[in-house]
């Protein structure tokens, strides 16, 4: 009898251990669960949140360009300034940053000729040397060359200084193909992206124009920068809308519109994109 004592004490403690063991880990997958159904419903707010975001920034382009349109005391002119919206949605209230910009006073860089780009890159701080060099690349990029050997002799010019793409001979598709361009770093990619724009027939509106472009009007443009109006009633205007919500959630959406009346409608989107494309494509 003493002797099958220790015994049953030591088959008690190795099963009261395997109970302890097996508590704690019942609590461990428990508690497993519990923090992946947290991550979870956190994820699953955070895509209805960026849903709802996303889904009220698009809708205050379409309300800019009515604003816009209106010619009433409620009119948003196209002169960068900043207009507040706030929307009530069912689980928070979005703070919507509303920008307008009329393209008109911008340089389009498909049809601008060489005085102008060459004025504009001085104008953002470039040497004479240095902007008359990359506003003749410019030009030569976007128009095809009729001397099929010099076009050959160019290919081969890019390529030598570590282009992958020559001069295709056609126009920008997007103003970040500018720094495929020889001469364009990214740097002065950046400085001139501000004041260069894909739409436009060549005219600059100075009443819409950065001081930038002003300077390079003023500077080797002359008159015939001056401004050339779009068809009656039409305007193209870039909208940048920024919906804020709890936290740092957020979500922008930019667009370039033709407004006016116009078959298909009073608007006509001919860009939809987000910033981070940062060019004038449409990446929606």
């Amino acid at each position: 009898m003493t002797g099958r004592a220790p015994r049953d004490e030591r088959q008690s403690g190795v099963a009261l251990i395997i109970v302890l063991w097996t508590v704690v880990l019942l609590m461990f997958l428990v508690g497993h669960i519990e923090a992946a159904g947290r991550d979870e419903a956190r994820l699953a707010l955070n895509l209805r949140r960026g849903a709802a975001l996303q889904s009220q920034a698009d809708g205050a382009i379409a309300v800019a360009a009515f604003h816009n349109l209106d010619q009433t005391a409620a009119h948003w002119p196209a002169d960068g300034q900043i207009h507040l919206i706030d929307v009530h949605g069912d689980a928070f209230v979005a703070r919507i940053r509303v920008a307008l910009i009329d393209q008109s006073g911008k340089i389009n860089i498909n049809a601008a000729p060489a005085s102008l780009l060459q004025a504009l890159i001085v104008a953002v701080g470039r040497s004479r040397a240095q902007a008359a060099a990359v506003a003749s690349s410019i030009v030569q990029w976007r128009a095809p060359d009729a001397d099929a050997q010099h076009a050959v002799h160019l290919a081969a010019q890019y390529r030598a200084g570590g282009h992958r793409l020559g001069p295709p001979g056609t126009p920008f598709e997007s103003l970040s193909e500018l720094g495929l361009v020889a001469g364009v770093s990214p740097r002065l990619l950046n400085a001139l992206r501000p004041y260069l724009t894909l739409y436009g027939n060549g005219g600059v509106n100075l009443a819409y124009a950065a001081p930038a472009v002003r300077r390079a009007v003023a500077m080797g443009a002359g008159a015939g920068a001056a401004f050339m109006p779009h068809p009656p009633g039409l305007r193209v205007i870039e909208i940048t809308a920024t919906a804020s919500g709890p936290g740092r959630s957020r979500f922008t959406r930019r667009a370039i519109v033709r407004l006016g009346s116009q078959a298909g409608g009073w608007m006509r989107i001919l860009a939809w994109f987000v910033p981070a494309a940062q060019d004038g494509r449409v990446q929606s």
